[in-house]
């Protein structure tokens, strides 16, 4: 399984619209701050500790060479350390042309924009599903999980017939 999420300059512009209000699709009703998303205290993050960055990590594939085993290994090593120290990182230069990149977040915004009806039947804690929606929650105290405000669409990448059959029609058709 992988999940991947490709975002330049160009493509964040797609989700720079006014978001209504969201509800997940294994929820009954919109999200609202409840005591379900709300971390102790001891828990959340210290702003005081936090540090700025003029930009995310940046991992540029332009410099990975497929012959040469050095090259390949420094791009493994700024992945992990973007991952370690960041949790999250931009690749450029990574040959998927605009226009696929273009297409697949218009389709995935307009899967996340479906009711959450149409969505349901993605979601999924079964690690195994091919194609699944998921939810995030972090585990505290006494065993109480408190839900992160995400839903995560997460699929194989091949073949992609296999994965196109099991989205709603509308997004199955954008996704080609």
């Amino acid at each position: 399984m992988y999940s991947l999420c490709l975002l330049t300059e160009v493509h964040s512009q797609i989700f720079l619209h006014k978001m209504k209000s969201f509800q997940l699709a294994n929820e009954s009703s919109p999200l609202s701050l409840s005591p379900n998303f709300i971390l102790p205290e001891h828990k959340r993050p210290n702003l005081s500790e936090v540090t700025f960055l003029d930009s995310i990590p940046i991992i540029d594939l332009s410099y990975c060479d497929g012959n040469n085993p050095s090259s390949k290994l420094e791009v493994v090593h700024k992945i992990s350390k973007a991952c370690e120290e960041f949790g999250f990182f931009q690749i450029v230069n990574h040959g998927v042309p605009d226009q696929v990149c273009t297409k697949m977040m218009k389709a995935i915004t307009s899967l996340f924009e479906l009711p959450p009806e149409e969505r349901e039947h993605l979601s999924s804690t079964d690690h195994t599903k091919n194609v699944r929606l998921l939810n995030y929650y972090l585990q505290v105290e006494g065993g109480e999980k408190v839900k992160m405000w995400s839903e995560c669409f997460s699929h194989q990448w091949y073949p992609i017939d296999h994965i196109i059959q099991l989205l709603p029609e509308k997004i199955g058709t954008q996704y080609r």
